[in-house]
């Protein structure tokens, strides 16, 4: 389940990446 954790966390980093870059552009 640690490793299942984990990969929520990347996942929200990639989302929170993308939603900055969204809304430099």
């Amino acid at each position: 389940m640690l490793r299942d954790q984990q990969l929520l966390n990347v996942i929200r980093e990639i989302q929170y990446k993308r939603y900055l870059l969204l809304l430099g552009i």
